[in-house]
């Protein structure tokens, strides 16, 4: 809500005191199991009412209040709308602009539609981090010839999709359409194999007022089919 709708009060107030524009009263989580019971939990700190979607699940029972979410096609529910689509921001990097056009105030939190598309993008977020890599194809064009494992990677893959590994030159064909077929339409890429690697975050969080802090790092290396486990 814009201040100027929003009765006078401790939320008010504290708003103004910090330069702020809207008072958000509600927040919509189309998330499950355990990103909505830590998107809950953080929101609840500042005191937040919080709902969530109605589905057979304990983490329901945090939320305030739940929307039901009607059976039979999936024409009946989330499917059928038209302006919030998706549950994760990378799945919908136009989202922010699509809200900010509405004509109900409605508030993005997340990144700004330009850095979803950046960091979205393993290609484009490889080359916009400026630091050094494993050898990739696009700074090593003979990659393929010399250079045995390798990983055949889809841009905009993930959840395990669109990633294989190839340790013999005469299945690079093969993955390489593999690799094509599990992501259709996005560009497609090739890296160095780094073995007994680990797969290991960092967190950032920053605000449109230009401050930014690494929170924490995580180890995701326990894998299956490239899923994160722990």
């Amino acid at each position: 809500k814009d201040l100027t709708n929003v009765p006078r009060g401790l939320v008010r107030k504290f708003v103004e005191k910090h330069n702020g524009h809207n008072v958000i009263t509600k927040i919509l989580m189309s998330n499950n199991g355990i990103a909505a019971v830590n998107e809950i939990r953080s929101i609840r700190k500042w005191a937040y009412e919080t709902f969530d979607l109605k589905i057979n699940a304990e983490y329901i029972r945090m939320a305030d209040q739940y929307i039901e979410v009607p059976g039979g096609s999936n024409n009946n529910h989330y499917a059928n709308v038209s302006l919030y689509r998706r549950t994760y921001w990378w799945d919908n990097p136009k989202l922010p602009e699509s809200l900010a056009r509405s004509k109900h105030k409605i508030v993005f939190i997340g990144p700004p539609g330009s850095a979803m598309r950046s960091l979205g993008d393993k290609i484009s977020s490889t080359i916009a981090a400026n630091v050094p890599t494993m050898d990739w194809s696009g700074n090593n064009v003979t990659l393929m010839n010399k250079q045995i494992p390798i990983i055949i990677k889809s841009s905009e893959g993930g959840g395990g999709k669109g990633i294989i590994k190839v340790e013999n030159k005469d299945n690079f064909k093969q993955a390489f359409a593999q690799v094509q077929g599990e992501v259709p339409g996005s560009p497609t890429f090739i890296t160095r194999l780094a073995p007994d690697a680990r797969h290991l975050e960092v967190q950032v969080l920053a605000v449109q007022y230009g401050n930014a802090i690494s929170l924490f790092g995580r180890d995701y290396s326990v894998q299956r089919r490239h899923q994160k486990i722990i």
